[in-house]
């Protein structure tokens, strides 16, 4: 008895408990901000906060376990009867039948270990006995959580101005609040983000050029079935390869699973790396006789085509070019 998203984690009788009603809950949030322009050309936004989360809650997840084959007991069975039914039904010798049942059993088991043959579902008219339910959950705890939010901007000159952001929460994990399941919840997003912003802007001929760079701290994630550190079944076992996972055995192997041992093959998210950004942008006012109110603006995020994902299970997003034609009336 597993969770579908759970490989390797078997469960015992006393693992399968009620789940509770979900709870009103309530956030408090205390702030405390400036916001000033200094001699004329620098503008600061400065933001404290402080928060106490009451609406803790478990990500949507499975709630509802599968009953699966043991393998090695599977194998065993089918290794035997393959070879008895040989030997009785077609006459074949027993050391040939010995030798087709231990190739054919170890293949049968990877298939038919892997699928569930039965859910354990909810004593309710709602919940049906094929149906995999996947739920949220209240955790009656509150979290504190503080962090700060950071803007300034600069005027160089009438074509040449700077910017700069800067923003960092205190947790992005929090261990003592875990699911049914022992799963810490965490933040889902970075403790550090910041940027770095350079503009150049022409208005007598219609001309802005700008480019900015980006920073996004690591940070782990636990949201439904993308979670990373958590052991999931691969969806293949001979040589398997995502661009996003990591697909290993028990053993650690990370090119083949063992087919007799099927619930062994498994991959994991790895926690979202650190994201480095250059972005770069144009835009021409088209000298259009009698018309000042055509825009043509070219715009390329990541740029140096750094391949990064930003959430665990996402392809990872490279260089993206885009081209607009605007016309303001």
């Amino acid at each position: 008895m597993r969770y579908l998203d759970r490989a390797t984690v078997l469960l015992q009788p006393a693992d399968v408990k009620d789940i509770a009603a979900l709870k009103a809950s309530f956030n408090n949030t205390y702030e405390l901000g400036y916001k000033g322009i200094m001699g004329d050309r620098a503008r600061l936004a400065v933001d404290l906060w402080y928060q106490q989360r009451g609406d803790v809650g478990a990500p949507a997840s499975l709630a509802t376990p599968n009953i699966f084959y043991d393998p090695q007991t599977l194998g065993s069975y089918l290794g035997q009867n393959i070879a008895q039914r040989l030997i009785t039904q077609f006459g074949i010798p027993q050391a040939t039948a010995v030798a087709i049942a231990n190739a054919a059993a170890p293949v049968l088991t990877q298939s038919a270990a892997r699928a569930p043959l039965g859910v354990i579902t909810f004593d309710s008219p709602i919940a049906s006995a094929t149906d995999v339910i996947a739920t949220y959950q209240t955790i009656n705890k509150t979290v504190d959580v503080q962090g700060l939010d950071l803007g300034f901007d600069y005027i160089f000159s009438p074509m040449w101005s700077m910017a700069a952001t800067y923003s960092w929460v205190s947790d992005v994990i929090f261990e003592d609040v875990r699911d049914a399941q022992g799963n810490a919840l965490a933040l889902n997003a970075p403790d550090h983000k910041a940027s770095l912003t350079a503009r150049w802007r022409d208005e007598v001929r219609g001309l802005s050029v700008e480019t900015r760079g980006r920073y996004a701290n690591t940070f782990p994630v636990n949201s439904g079935v993308y979670a990373s550190n958590r052991t999931f079944p691969a969806p293949a076992v001979l040589n398997p390869k995502v661009p996003d996972g990591t697909y290993q055995t028990a053993a650690g192997s990370t090119t083949q699973c063992s087919a007799a041992a099927p619930s062994a093959c498994v991959y994991t998210y790895p926690a979202v790396p650190v994201n480095m950004f250059l972005d770069l942008g144009f835009s021409w006012r088209l000298p259009i006789r009698g018309s000042q109110q055509i825009t043509w603006s070219l715009n390329g995020t990541n740029i140096l085509d750094n391949k990064r994902p930003t959430f665990a299970g996402v392809p990872e997003i490279g260089r993206m070019i885009m081209t607009r034609l605007q016309y303001s009336f």
